[in-house]
């Protein structure tokens, strides 16, 4: 695990956006081929990439939020945005995987923490 911690550390804001989008990709292939279990490890990995980048960004799924936080940088708008919308879809996708898992207690888990990030979310 440290390398991996030490590997996303190293990377620039853009790079840990990259990356989170490339894992929700991947978490969405996997959905749609019925593989919830696969999806939700991809889905959850997001939250590491983006959590880690403002203290905003802080959620069911803390993973190196703490460790983190001391390489907070002043982001862009649109960087701003992207981290919002990659949270908000990695909560939408995970809540979605825990109905398909018959795991109704951390569907609404998630799909809380979904609100959280917008409130007028309607999914």
């Amino acid at each position: 695990m440290g390398t991996v911690f030490n590997r996303i550390i190293e990377m620039d804001i853009d790079q840990k956006i990259e990356t989170a989008r490339a894992l929700k990709e991947e978490g969405n292939k996997h959905f749609k081929d019925n593989q919830f279990q696969k999806a939700v490890a991809h889905y959850v990995k997001i939250f590491a990439y983006v959590r880690g980048l403002s203290q905003s960004f802080q959620g069911p799924e803390s993973l190196f939020v703490s460790s983190m936080q001391h390489k907070l940088t002043q982001l862009t708008q649109q960087q701003t945005a992207e981290l919002a919308s990659l949270e908000l879809s990695a909560n939408l996708n995970l809540s979605q995987c825990y109905i398909k898992l018959n795991d109704p207690e951390k569907a609404i888990k998630y799909s809380t923490a979904a609100l959280q990030v917008d409130s007028n979310n309607v999914k």
